[in-house]
């Protein structure tokens, strides 16, 4: 995330004041291990702070063991959370069902592409209500 930031506030020009609008930074990882993988390396969430910006780190892969750490520290899950219009318990609340969704999809064996995105888009439905879209 930093050297995304560094390349669009450097090579760019771009303010810190308009990164913030960004919301989120997600960097992928393209690569081998037994055939060609793809990983979300992190995800950021960027804050206006002042003239500046606020990162905080969602999430992280850590590749010697392909696992991903969610919301491991407080005041990122406090932000997010204050952000989508829901308390942090909520928040936990939602991930946990998210989690399960997830977990139930891999042990149904819901492997195509189009087979997921319409397991998907019946479970938007069924979501949370939080913060109202922008605009």
């Amino acid at each position: 995330v930093e050297g995304v930031l560094g390349q669009l506030e450097g090579d760019r020009g771009i303010p810190k004041r308009q990164l913030a609008n960004l919301t989120f930074i997600v960097p992928l990882h393209v690569g081998r291990r037994e055939g060609a993988i793809r990983r979300v390396r992190e995800v950021a969430f960027l804050q206006p702070n002042g003239e500046g910006l606020s990162v905080h780190t969602l999430a992280t892969w850590d590749a010697g063991g392909d696992k991903f750490t969610v919301l491991a520290e407080r005041a990122p899950k406090e932000a997010l959370a204050l952000w989508a219009g829901l308390s942090p318990e909520r928040l936990d609340a939602e991930i946990e069902r998210r989690e399960g969704f997830l977990r139930g999809l891999l042990e149904a064996g819901a492997v195509s592409i189009p087979e997921v995105n319409a397991a998907i888009e019946g479970f938007s439905g069924s979501g949370v209500k939080g913060r109202p879209p922008a605009g």
